[in-house]
């Protein structure tokens, strides 16, 4: 009877052994669904060697992406990002809401890893004071998987567009809560720049200057009131010859005790914040 019993125990062990092996290999395959699609669509995007090297004698590469065959696979493609520092190299699309692309990928499959994807609200061609990309916090470091292991002082994202290429450069990296709507605004007011100015001027010691745009990165971290934000700046030849002068350019000043302005964020925002979890 003892022996029976030690028998029926070393079965239920393998049985809960072998349900929770099945269990994570279904995860691990249904992960490498969408790890293989953005792969496959990364032949859209390939670098190509300049044929001039530049004074210092490096051969210069660029990135071309062929937005015709990409429009024909999902017509709501705007750009496509790539940050070799955070491992970032997907294209972006819009939607007419902030949900549809969290569980869709670029082919329009069901799918939790979803696709990077711009505000709704935001204008497609990046002119808006500041630009909002969503992505998942992937377990496996895909989409913005990889933000939590950001260990960077600094770090260059670029992003293509029928039009032409956009470089940013990150100037902040920080948890917010989803109530602070400064983070979630496509367009400032002088008083709500000054006071984003104030609060990232507060934790890397730079101010904004009024005028730059701002690229936002945002994805969730496992608490449905928070959220995890990459912040960059546009580089142009305007504020990249203000740094080799040392200029500081029209930098917004706050006074000292000066009350922050505070304010809803944008509806498009919030239902993405409300809605998006760790995946």
């Amino acid at each position: 009877m003892k022996y029976i019993k030690e028998i029926m125990i070393l079965a239920i062990c393998l049985m809960v052994l072998g349900f929770s092996a099945s269990v994570l290999f279904g995860i691990w395959c249904m992960y490498q669904e969408g790890v293989s699609e953005y792969r496959g669509l990364q032949e859209f995007a390939e670098e190509e060697s300049e044929a001039d090297a530049d004074d210092s004698g490096v051969v210069k590469k660029k990135t071309a992406v062929d937005f015709d065959s990409l429009k024909e696979i999902n017509g709501d493609i705007v750009a496509w990002i790539k940050c070799k520092e955070l491992g970032i190299n997907y294209p972006v699309v819009q939607g007419t809401d902030n949900s549809y692309y969290l569980t869709h990928t670029f082919s329009g499959e069901e799918h939790i890893s979803g696709c990077i994807f711009m505000d709704c609200v935001n204008k497609p061609d990046f002119t808006d004071d500041n630009t909002i990309l969503y992505g998942h916090n992937m377990k496996d470091g895909s989409m913005f998987g990889s933000f939590s292991q950001f260990m960077e002082e600094t770090a260059t994202v670029f992003l293509y567009t029928p039009e032409g290429e956009f470089i940013y450069q990150i100037i902040d990296d920080q948890m917010v809560d989803v109530s602070e709507g400064k983070y979630f605004r496509t367009v400032y007011s002088t008083e709500d720049f000054a006071s984003l100015s104030e609060t990232i001027a507060a934790h890397t010691g730079n101010a904004l200057v009024r005028g730059e745009h701002l690229l936002t990165l945002s994805t969730c971290n496992g608490n449905a009131n928070r959220r995890h934000l990459i912040l960059c700046k546009e580089v142009t030849e305007t504020n990249e010859k203000q740094m080799e002068e040392g200029t500081a350019g029209e930098v917004i000043q706050i006074e000292a005790g000066q009350e922050e302005t505070t304010a809803t964020a944008q509806k498009g925002a919030a239902k993405e914040t409300q809605e998006a979890e760790t995946k």
